[in-house]
């Protein structure tokens, strides 16, 4: 599995990567409370590879349809 830290500095696990409308998105679990879920979104700058927020409600509602199929 494979974990990195997020923004708040925990260790989060990847659970599920899926590309929506050519967007990859990921689902996040912390590694220590598996009831902290996260969704963020990949982008690529410079070549370098990044986890972003989620931009508003509506791409939220799009992403949680989504993993949930």
């Amino acid at each position: 599995m494979k974990a990195i830290k997020l923004f708040d500095d925990k260790d989060y696990i990847v659970v599920q990567e899926k590309t929506i409308d050519g967007i990859t998105y990921t689902l996040f679990v912390n590694a220590d409370n598996q009831n902290d879920l996260c969704f963020r979104k990949t982008i690529i700058e410079n070549g370098e590879e990044y986890y972003t927020n989620l931009e508003n409600e509506d791409e939220v509602k799009k992403v949680l349809l989504e993993f949930t199929k």
